[in-house]
């Protein structure tokens, strides 16, 4: 009922490049094939993609420099929703609003650089679980190497980051790594602990 918003929360799919430890088929592809193969039953295996919303549900003639975008997934940066939405935020010039994205960060095109460079006010929030290899453990398909080059490209590219963190079990005891690792590499990053 709301006739001009200005936020929008936007997950298109369930497409994902990765399996996280703690996860679910609702956020990632990988994750609900894994369970459909070894037929198991998860109260959110039940997804369906005309639960996702279209690109179309955007008003992007309202779209003002106080307006918000944020995108999750699955993985946005992999997702075609996500190009087309900047495609026609462009086209519309309607490029001077806060778009985020919660983004694993594994995969960066120059499809979505070429895109990017038009919007004012980009942000990733980069999903980081543990340094080097507990981060690749925790974060099943993950390449620790290829995000931290992707970091430092999208801080080139103007790209604003911030980094969320979920303690577990499995990286609880060491997250200290990543913390001084940032420190040292991206001193200025917000982490954001769930």
């Amino acid at each position: 009922q709301i006739q001009h918003p200005t936020y929008y929360e936007l997950t298109f799919s369930n497409k994902c490049n990765i399996k996280c430890r703690g996860c679910s088929p609702n956020r990632s592809s990988a994750i609900e094939l894994e369970l459909k193969k070894h037929n198991v039953i998860h109260p959110w295996n039940q997804v369906v993609s005309e639960n996702y919303p279209d690109v179309d549900i955007v008003d992007i003639s309202n779209l003002q420099k106080y307006s918000r975008i944020y995108v999750s997934g699955g993985e946005p940066l992999i997702m075609q929703e996500t190009l087309e939405l900047m495609r026609r935020c462009i086209k519309a010039n309607k490029v001077d609003f806060e778009l985020t994205m919660s983004t694993n960060l594994v995969s960066l095109s120059d499809e979505f650089l070429d895109l990017a460079k038009h919007f004012r006010n980009i942000n990733f929030s980069v999903s980081l679980d543990g340094y080097d290899k507990i981060n690749d453990y925790w974060r099943s398909g993950s390449k620790w190497n290829k995000i931290v080059k992707n970091m430092k490209i999208a801080e080139k590219h103007g790209i604003n980051l911030s980094i969320n963190t979920v303690p577990g079990i499995y990286n609880v005891t060491n997250l200290h790594l990543l913390f001084e690792w940032l420190d040292k590499e991206f001193p200025t990053t917000t982490i954001y602990l769930q």
